[in-house]
């Protein structure tokens, strides 16, 4: 095939290696993530493998020397596998790996071939980064809780804050007044922060990015007359979280496009909080869930039964503000343990 018959050892090598790698990472994307769009991607890359160098693995494999490999030796490989996501990165790596030596040796003799290799890299540069991302999601807003201070008043806010953790909250708003004083959402910012301190919750500001980064929360949560994406990027950074209001798939798309975290959409059912805001209804909110790429977070009138039916249609999370507080009397010592069953419902 090349120049020798260790050459074309080393091309047999790493078509073995390649393989192997890509049947592992397949698995883990069909029975782990069950994600049909990357399912279809690695499937594509294994038959293009074979398509255009099964001749190829039929001329080197007369160079295979696997009863003699060093490398045979059960103690060879010491690397430990703890858990399903060390498996996936050693493989994806060993993938990327393969193709580069491929692609490197290719160049000798098959140019053309090399190039094959190059484009199956940057594939899986690329199908590393968004599995990563499924993996170890830099937040999860599956129980997004939205403390609206004008629903709950400020005198409880940092044992309601707690509660709503326990209870199962992943993602905590401070929604404020229009008319808040700076002073006065810098205070009751802190005093959430400090509540969440030491949990995996996100802190997000509604509207408010001085505030944002005031505090060092976690992100912010835009709306339609706030400051533009673009701007609130440049200012925050790629560090910090940024989910859009949206309306519809056009909406949704733009806020896509232009670097949000997230998008909420909704009303989706009428809401007790915001009477005036238009309902979307649960078919828009399907078309957005099928064509976003980022996560989808319904809000406006979500009960248990409505979350439920919400994550069966697929939605990353569901943003809850009434049905937090449903049942709750705040002037009663015992207040938490209904905020958290009330959330453990929605789990």
């Amino acid at each position: 095939m090349l120049t020798s018959k260790n050459d074309d050892r080393i091309i047999d090598v790493n078509l073995n290696r390649l393989s192997e790698g890509l049947r592992v990472v397949e698995d883990i994307i069909r029975f782990k993530f069950e994600d049909q769009k990357n399912l279809t991607i690695i499937r594509n890359l294994k038959q293009k493998l074979w398509k255009n160098l099964g001749e190829t693995r039929k001329k080197v494999i007369s160079s295979r020397k696997s009863e003699k490999d060093i490398g045979r030796n059960i103690y060879f490989d010491k690397t430990r596998r703890n858990n399903l996501s060390d498996v996936f990165i050693i493989n994806i790596k060993r993938c990327q790996e393969s193709a580069r030596v491929l692609e490197e040796l290719f160049k000798i003799s098959e140019p053309k071939t090399s190039g094959v290799f190059k484009n199956m890299r940057f594939l899986l540069y690329d199908l590393e980064k968004a599995l990563l991302n499924k993996m170890f999601p830099a937040f999860n807003p599956r129980i997004y809780v939205i403390l609206n201070i004008e629903t709950i008043g400020r005198k409880h806010l940092s044992e309601i804050t707690k509660s709503c953790i326990l209870g199962g909250a992943t993602m905590i708003q401070l929604r404020e007044p229009k008319d808040t004083l700076t002073r006065q959402w810098l205070l009751d910012a802190i005093k959430i922060k400090k509540a969440i301190s030491n949990t995996k919750a996100k802190l997000i500001i509604n509207d408010r990015v001085d505030i944002v980064q005031a505090v060092d929360a976690d992100g912010v949560h835009l709306g339609k007359y706030d400051m533009p994406l673009t701007y609130t990027r440049k200012l925050l950074g790629d560090g910090k979280i940024i989910g859009v209001t949206t309306r519809n798939l056009r909406q949704a798309r733009k806020a896509e496009r232009y670097g949000a975290d997230y998008v909420s959409v909704g009303s989706i059912f009428p809401s007790l909080t915001k009477t005036t805001a238009p309902i979307v209804g649960v078919k828009r909110l399907k078309s957005v869930i099928k064509r976003e790429k980022i996560p989808v977070v319904a809000i406006g009138g979500i009960s248990r039964e409505k979350a439920k039916q919400l994550f069966r249609l697929g939605v990353s999370g569901v943003a809850i503000v009434s049905s937090v507080f449903k049942g709750v009397n705040l002037s009663q010592k015992n207040f938490s343990k209904k905020i958290i069953q009330n959330l453990k419902k929605l789990l």
